[in-house]
């Protein structure tokens, strides 16, 4: 685990006495690895990369108060409450400045292996639990974690559908072709919505709901137009 800087000396300072001890370990230390420090209470601000003495001190039920420092230099204070449930552990935390929740639960044997008290062999699945934590968890409740946080990229067909139905034509066209007539209308402008209705080749047209019935007017057969207002003398 020499890839994981800080973890083994968290893992040695503090007695590990049970699997769900060695989560809240692994825990803490992800937490100190994105800039929180451990505090006595919420209102301590200046904290440290070391557990409380009374941390393990309930099996089932752990809180941590802890405060991290923004980008713009202020100290946000939290409060991260662990509650045991068979085999799981559901992690909530709040933001005490601005009262942001997040919450995630995870399976303990998917990150914490048997021999727990033997720290080469302790862990597993490392990387998978920073990306759970950090997406789940910190980034929900600190807005400068969450500008790290990339988006969920969109599947590769689906992209490529969204972004190039607004650019290629039909496979159809043919340049050569006079009789064809296209009327693209720009989808960031919200001005040019309706310019179809004064071109009298484009495709479409009509209103899309008939005001004299419920229904929509695509693909109604045209109807007798009744104008109930003549010459001027005549009605």
């Amino acid at each position: 685990m020499a890839d994981h800087p800080g973890l083994e000396l968290l893992f040695r300072s503090v007695e590990i006495t049970s699997v769900q001890d060695a989560a809240i370990c692994l825990l803490h230390w992800e937490f100190i690895r994105n800039g929180f420090k451990c505090t006595n209470d919420s209102d301590e601000k200046i904290g440290s990369e070391l557990l409380p003495p009374d941390w393990n001190n309930s099996q089932d039920v752990y809180v941590l108060n802890y405060s991290r420092y923004s980008e713009d230099r202020k100290a946000e204070r939290f409060l991260m409450k662990a509650i045991l449930i068979e085999n799981c552990l559901s992690l909530n935390l709040m933001n005490l400045d601005n009262e942001a929740l997040s919450a995630v639960s995870l399976e303990i044997e998917d990150y914490v292996n048997p021999d727990y008290k033997f720290f080469p062999n302790a862990y597993k699945n490392i990387k998978e639990f920073k990306t759970l934590i950090d997406d789940e968890l910190l980034a929900v409740t600190c807005p400068d974690l969450q500008k790290n946080t990339q988006p969920k990229a969109l599947p590769q067909n689906a992209r490529r559908t969204s972004s190039d139905s607004f650019h290629q034509p039909s496979s159809s066209y043919n340049p050569s072709r006079s009789d064809q007539h296209f009327h693209f209308r720009n989808p960031v402008d919200p001005f040019n919505y309706g310019t179809g209705d004064l071109d009298p080749l484009a495709p479409g047209g009509g209103m899309s709901f008939d005001p004299r019935f419920g229904e929509r007017g695509f693909g109604q057969l045209p109807r007798p137009r009744f104008d109930l207002i003549g010459p001027p003398g005549v009605l």
